[in-house]
């Protein structure tokens, strides 16, 4: 299969060297709570905000974050005044009171991140309907075999994601500053966490506030990285109709631009594509089955499904790890941090009775990564429920915390993808599974 993740564009910004967390604490600890204007906020949303800052507690620094971005929100800390912070105050006002699809419209999408635009002219603008089609034909063979079996999806919490999503990052930056990092996803995926009817509003302006707070913190191109939330469902604007270009597709479509290392200044342009690619590759393809039973189009496989090949999940599986094997210590971190979140943090669809079919390729291809990254070749089942992730929930936890380093947890996830591989019962989240059963 030939290599076509090389995406040629402009250095982004970097944020500057004396960002730390202790910087951070200061500047956060002085921010003046004095009156200023609210510009066109409604009343209800000005009182809101004032309320959530009043009882915020300041105990740790997810609690300073927040602060930070009420305080942004309220128009009590001055950005850095260019047009992509201007946008993403005012979007994030919007989002807190209408739904995202609503709310993108207090920004614009030349604020969007270098990201964003670059993996977007990798995919020709009909790759959803090519994954609508790979969907339909799949749900169409199952009919009459309901995926019962499927255990629905747990709400890991935001530690759980920020452990899971920060191992991607974690090589290059503080623990701390990586986690701040995957608070910028929170704008994309807010409806899920919480909407608008009552009992939910301070819950909703919590997350955005942040999702604000963390972009201050971060600087540069984090604020573009933010807004990219409001734009994730754009189509492409290339006209590249291929494996890869699917897989750039739901780096975009699944908002992944958080985890580009580059945008931090933290990797190479080229190298800082293969997490937002492969993460998402690696969720889909430990979803297919569960997205397929909810309808859901979202997912590489169905597109590439759709593009007519016969074996899609195996296509899909050999393309995620030619990516990843480009830089394997970014594609093992990548496909460690999803196999933690995928297979005990939201809910294992992996049956240990699922029928295996072992590639060779594919094994060969995951110990180049494993060896390139230096790590180890330990296969280790993963769990059958979510209670059995109760250990790498915990390992996730610690991370947040700042009291463990990545490293065990990545050892955890790449060993349970080495085992799924290895032994081939990663034909398990093969919606294709249920036609042959």
């Amino acid at each position: 299969m030939s290599n076509k993740m090389s995406i040629l564009v402009a250095h982004p910004n970097t944020i500057t060297s004396n960002t730390t967390l202790n910087g951070l604490h200061r500047l956060q600890s002085s921010h003046p709570r004095r009156r200023s204007s609210c510009g066109s906020m409604s009343p209800w949303l000005v009182a809101k905000l004032r309320d959530e800052l009043d009882r915020l507690p300041s105990t740790d620094n997810k609690s300073h974050t927040v602060e930070t971005g009420l305080l942004a929100l309220l128009g009590r800390l001055p950005g850095p005044g260019d047009h992509a912070w201007t946008d993403a105050v005012e979007y994030c006002r919007a989002l807190i009171e209408s739904p995202r699809e609503t709310a993108r419209h207090a920004c614009s999408a030349a604020s969007c991140s270098c990201t964003l635009r670059a993996l977007t002219a990798g995919f020709a603008p009909d790759m959803p309907d090519v994954a609508v089609l790979g969907t339909e034909k799949i749900a169409a063979g199952l009919r009459g075999r309901p995926l019962d079996d499927i255990p629905g999806g747990h709400d890991p919490g935001l530690d759980g994601l920020a452990g899971a999503y920060s191992l991607v990052l974690s090589r290059r930056m503080p623990a701390r500053q990586a986690v701040q990092a995957t608070y910028l996803g929170l704008p994309s995926t807010i409806d899920e966490y919480a909407g608008c009817a009552s009992g939910e509003e301070e819950a909703r302006i919590r997350l955005i506030a942040l999702a604000l707070g963390a972009a201050f913190n971060l600087g540069g191109e984090a604020v573009c990285v933010l807004l990219d939330g409001a734009f994730f469902d754009e189509p492409g604007t290339g006209d590249e109709m291929s494996v890869e270009a699917a897989l750039r597709w739901r780096a975009v479509s699944g908002a992944a631009s958080m985890l580009d290392a580059s945008v931090y200044g933290r990797a190479s342009w080229d190298e800082g594509l293969t997490a937002p690619v492969v993460s998402m590759a690696v969720r889909d393809l430990l979803d297919w089955r569960r997205d397929v039973a909810v309808g859901r189009a979202e997912n590489a496989v169905s597109a590439v499904c759709g593009m007519g090949f016969a074996d899609p999940f195996h296509v899909t599986l050999e393309a995620m790890l030619r990516a990843a094997l480009r830089y394997p210590l970014a594609g093992a971190c990548s496909i460690a941090g999803m196999a933690v979140l995928s297979l005990s943090l939201t809910g294992s669809g992996y049956r240990r009775g699922g029928r295996g079919e072992r590639c060779a390729e594919c094994e060969r291809l995951l110990r180049e990564v494993t060896t390139g990254a230096r790590r180890a070749w330990a296969p280790e089942e993963p769990p059958t429920s979510y209670e059995g992730g109760e250990a790498a929930r915990a390992l996730a936890k610690r991370v947040v915390d700042g009291s463990l380093s990545y490293s065990p947890m990545m050892q955890m996830g790449l060993g349970w993808m080495q085992y799924l591989v290895a032994t081939g019962r990663i034909r398990s989240f093969d919606a294709r599974l249920s036609m042959r059963i």
